[in-house]
């Protein structure tokens, strides 16, 4: 099923509901996954999740988000004062993410590197948008920041479907489970219609820093799991391909579009599966193991990694 920004986000917490993300969670300490599973976003998530909504929903900046107006003498939106707090609170009774407004004119400027890189291959805005005029467009997501305006008149200038919460129910021995995942970008049409795509703000690096990024937080789970969301949705779809388009958080904002390799979605299938098979097992007996704990009560045993030993012992000897 289909699941609104905010229906996303409150389900996506509760125990039977999981996500690639939540199973990476719940894979490195299920006990400490329990005790702490309710998150809120953290400030890297969210100017994550400002550069999507300019990027795929900027109709919808003002449902998801609000600025903060509350500062301190120095002028700096610190939580310090019972004025800020109260804000701060306010904004998030109101169903919205308290948002500081440089973070929304640093997204914008990401946003305008994608659509401004017309001169590279491939193009990053060529997986997103018709062929089109972007100034026009970006003069109007500016003009909605600068005045605290929704946006609108702009039309649909997309080449697919954008922020798809889709959400697949599972049972197994009788316990019932959810996987849920937020699909950025569908293409539509041409070359990338057998992909999914989604956007990752990134900090400065190289191919080979992103694929230990990749490895780090699970990346190639998300790749594969959204792959077999989108077909269990949609069981004629031919896609195979998941495309990450990386935009830099720091100037000039380089971005450019990068595939997932076809041997890392297989292993990632594999692992999540694993992983979500276990989740069951944890949420079917409500045991959920530390890796602290041991079975007969004696501290666990921990030494020097494999690599590390050898090259110890080569040293010595």
């Amino acid at each position: 099923m289909h699941l609104t920004d905010q229906e996303y986000w409150k389900v996506r917490n509760r125990l039977d509901v999981v996500s690639y993300g939540k199973l990476r969670d719940f894979t490195a300490n299920p006990r400490a996954y329990k005790l702490g599973r309710a998150k809120e976003q953290s400030d890297p998530m969210i100017k994550g999740s400002l550069v999507d909504c300019l990027l795929f929903e900027p109709q919808a900046f003002f449902d998801r988000f609000e600025f903060r107006k509350e500062t301190d003498k120095n002028g700096e939106y610190a939580l310090r004062s019972n004025a800020a707090k109260a804000e701060y609170k306010a904004i998030q009774e109101r169903g919205r993410i308290p948002i500081k407004p440089d973070w929304a004119t640093d997204a914008l400027e990401q946003v305008k590197a994608v659509h401004m890189s017309r001169d590279t291959k491939p193009a990053p805005w060529s997986v997103l948008r018709k062929d089109f005029d972007p100034k026009p467009y970006l003069d109007a997501l500016e003009e909605m920041i600068r005045t605290e305006t929704p946006i609108t008149g702009i039309g649909d200038v997309l080449n697919g479907d954008a922020q798809l919460g889709v959400c697949r129910k599972l049972s197994a021995n009788g316990v019932e489970l959810s996987f849920c995942g937020k699909l950025d970008f569908r293409p539509g049409y041409g070359e990338y219609s057998d992909a999914i795509v989604d956007a990752k703000l990134i900090t400065p690096g190289t191919l080979d820093s992103w694929a230990n990024k990749v490895n780090d937080m699970s990346y190639h789970w998300q790749a594969a799991s959204y792959l077999d969301l989108d077909r269990w949705q949609n069981p004629d779809s031919s896609r195979t391909r998941f495309i990450w388009l990386l935009i830099e958080n720091k100037f000039p904002f380089d971005c450019g579009l990068v595939q997932c390799s076809a041997s890392a979605i297989e292993i990632g299938r594999a692992q999540y599966r694993k992983a979500t098979e276990r989740y069951f097992e944890c949420l079917r007996d409500d045991d959920w193991p530390s890796p602290y704990h041991t079975k007969d009560g004696a501290p666990a045993i921990v030494g020097l990694p494999d690599w590390a030993a050898n090259k110890a012992w080569r040293e010595i000897a």
